[in-house]
């Protein structure tokens, strides 16, 4: 049983030491289920704390995305807040930091890896303990999901106007569309 005095200094260093194990999943692809399940067993035992306790979780979640400059005010503030002191924890000062132009710079593998950890604290933690922090998730989500929309649209763009630069390159000086050479045509006769 952990005294009440030594709650504060200790339930924060836990949380430190545990949340690597929350963000990665290590192993080889068949320990993949282990591994998932050794997360929600984790984030089980953080969703046990007390809510007041959840703030360096939800940021110490976030930090590794490397959205948030440490020099920034409101946000370096909280970076560097004592370990038992976190009451300070403000989803929207967090948020403004979640643009597209700093998501864009994160790896899909970051991107997806973190939108599955979200996935297991949302089916892990329950109301009590995650409404307080529903902002801060729903709104990275979203922002992130966003940052994927854009990308995709920018890939089916530079598809179109490759397309386009094609045809154009496919075409007579009467405007009609020549068949590659190396393309073969099948005709299919109609009955």
């Amino acid at each position: 049983m952990i005294e009440e005095c030594h709650r504060a200094y200790l339930v924060p260093l836990v949380i430190r030491l545990l949340m690597p194990k929350v963000r990665k999943l290590k192993g080889l692809a068949s320990r993949k289920k282990a591994s998932i399940c050794h997360r929600k067993a984790i984030l089980s035992f953080i969703a046990g704390l007390d809510i007041t306790e959840l703030p360096l979780f939800f940021a110490l979640l976030i930090k590794p995305l490397q959205i948030v400059e440490k020099t920034d005010g409101p946000a370096n503030l909280f970076w560097t807040l004592p370990i038992s002191c976190s009451s300070e924890f403000q989803a929207s000062s967090l948020l403004e930091y979640f643009t597209l132009d700093n998501i864009a710079t994160l790896s899909w593998k970051k991107k997806y890896g973190f939108l599955h950890v979200i996935e297991d604290i949302v089916g892990v933690f329950d109301e009590l303990h995650i409404r307080p922090f529903l902002d801060l998730l729903v709104g990275c989500v979203v922002r992130v999901l966003e940052s994927c929309t854009s990308s995709l649209d920018n890939v089916k763009l530079d598809g179109l106007s490759s397309d386009q630069h094609n045809s154009s390159t496919n075409s007579n000086s009467l405007g009609e569309e020549r068949v590659p050479e190396n393309q073969i045509l099948v005709m299919v006769s109609s009955h």
